[in-house]
């Protein structure tokens, strides 16, 4: 289709009961034919500006061959977790074979559309199959590409078996500060059999700042750089990931290419990746992304299993674990890896295997201050388990003035980031009782009911014994709003009103908070939202 025709249409609404063919009125005959819960893409499809496609819930989008929706107005899909919206095509014979378009359909393009527009939104969708091929425009982006437009947010879902002959396995954005929250990405590849290399095997940023938010990475591939994501003269803010299980050439998880991040990237989980040459878990090429509170375990490369910088790189790492990571030379360069003299790379209450003196590479000339060199103490990583033990020598043990590091309130397990009046090391925060091993957790026996908070709303919990309770609700950044005492005069269940107390608070604003109960042998907490 050419894409400057001039479409007539005006708004089209694909309704989930609309069962007669779909027709979008044009200088030629093209149509969306719909047929049950299905969409037949047939043909190449323009949303021009000013216009609109909404795809309600459940609906399969069946592409029946290379083809691709242009975006110049609004594309809004938003299906539901029983629901789901399905990108696909009909017949996947062929996919695998790169210098072809065969078995794929040609994504969703926002090029150079009108910033004026409403933001295109996709929420619990599933894209599959999506292989950006053919001439040099159209190698980029296996399900959606984005070029020149920030509008657009991707949420709840899932990009899987997605292909780019260049750049962005499943999504290519340049100077496009786009939105991802809650969205896995697996199983998707860029890359070819030349000397150009794919960079993002899963997504791929280019002049970009976009917001990456509790989303996991696994098992993408790119030949290049960021097996699972990669970052080029972008700034993203990035919390709460995971990355496991990607591959590349350099940077089997991610890749920081010429870019100097510092809007936060932080809570991110990077283990079990692979790098054929440096930087297993993270590669920074002529970077300097400020970090924080990462875990980056059991990561492998031939150099630097766990970290790689090169060509002047000058990147901040704060209150992380790099633990576990294999290379190899075996323990030399094991967890980093330096490659010229000219990098600077700094570590700030860091807890990383070997220590400095087994940094592989150039010599080390960064800082390096406040770091430890102790087993992590680590519940199960074999289970892919990375939360920290009571004993942990983590706890505690992060910087103590956290201005600066632009930290979320929570960490990767949507808990309170800081429990213990100083920040932990790693990406998950401790949150159980300090001291004694006998002082037992009562996280599971804590509750409030109702919750979110009402009038009615009651703490229930259960203590072994009689004494005092201290009872305690903090905010999410850890203020006291209220502490108060309760004796229970025998063991087991016992119930506090929390609804008026709550209520009668001034200045209290909606949000989430925790309810925190502690006797002499036992402790616990619960989170309530006040809305």
């Amino acid at each position: 289709m050419n894409h400057s025709m001039d479409f007539k249409f005006l708004n089209i609404f694909v309704l989930l009961f609309f069962l007669s063919p779909l027709f979008i009125d044009a200088s030629t005959a093209s149509e969306i034919r719909t047929m049950g819960d299905t969409l037949y893409i047939e043909s190449d499809i323009l949303i021009p500006e000013n216009d609109s496609l909404i795809i309600d819930p459940g609906k399969i989008v069946l592409f029946m061959g290379h083809y691709s929706i242009h975006v110049q107005g609004k594309l809004v899909a938003s299906g539901t977790q029983s629901d789901t919206i399905v990108f696909t095509v009909a017949d996947t014979t062929g996919f695998s074979d790169i210098h072809s378009n065969a078995g794929g359909w040609n994504g969703i393009r926002f090029e150079d559309t009108p910033a004026t527009n409403d933001s295109s939104l996709f929420d619990f969708c599933r894209f599959e199959y999506g292989k950006a091929v053919g001439d040099s425009a159209n190698r980029y982006g296996g399900a959606i590409r984005l070029i020149n437009f920030n509008n657009v947010r991707i949420s709840n879902s899932e990009f899987s078996n997605n292909y780019s002959f260049f750049w962005g396995g499943s999504v290519y954005a340049q100077k496009a500060d786009i939105i991802i929250d809650h969205c896995l990405f697996t199983n998707n590849y860029s890359g070819n059999d030349s000397l150009v290399y794919g960079y993002g095997g899963a997504v791929c940023f280019v002049s970009s700042n976009p917001f990456i938010s509790h989303s996991r990475f696994n098992n993408n591939t790119s030949t290049g750089i960021g097996g699972g994501i990669s970052f080029e003269f972008s700034n993203p803010r990035m919390i709460n990931c995971i990355f496991d299980q990607n591959y590349s050439g350099l940077g089997g998880g991610i890749g920081f290419l010429r870019c100097s991040p510092d809007r936060g990237i932080a809570n991110i989980l990077v283990y079990d990746n692979f790098a054929q040459f440096f930087g297993g878990g993270i590669a920074v090429v002529a970077a300097s992304p400020l970090m924080t509170n990462l875990t980056v375990f059991g990561n492998y490369a031939s150099m630097g299993g766990g970290y790689y910088c090169n060509d002047y790189s000058d990147p901040k790492l704060y209150n992380s674990i790099l633990w576990g990571n294999l290379s190899a030379d075996g323990v030399f360069g094991s967890q980093v890896w330096i490659w010229d003299v000219n990098s600077e790379p700094g570590f700030y209450h860091c807890n990383i295997e070997y220590g400095p003196s087994q940094f592989g590479g150039s010599t080390f000339i960064g800082q390096y201050i406040n770091n430890i060199s102790s087993i992590p103490g680590l519940s199960n990583p074999q289970d892919n388990d990375f939360s920290l033990l009571q004993s942990s020598p983590c706890i505690n043990s992060g910087t103590p003035d956290t201005a600066g590091l632009l930290l979320p309130d929570f960490d990767l397990a949507m808990n309170q980031r800081i429990m213990h009046t100083i920040i932990d090391m790693g990406a998950y925060e401790y949150d159980g009782p300090l001291g004694s091993p006998i002082l037992k957790m009562l996280v599971s026996k804590v509750e409030v009911s109702p919750n979110p908070v009402t009038d009615h709303s009651r703490i229930i919990f259960h203590t072994d014994l009689p004494g005092i309770v201290s009872i305690s609700i903090r905010s999410a950044k850890g203020d006291v709003i209220e502490t108060f005492n309760f004796r229970a005069n025998h063991s087991g269940n016992h119930q506090v009103e929390l609804g008026s107390l709550m209520k009668n608070q001034e200045n209290v604003p909606a949000g989430i908070y925790f309810v925190e109960i502690r006797t002499k042998t036992q402790s616990g907490s619960a989170k309530v939202l006040i809305q």
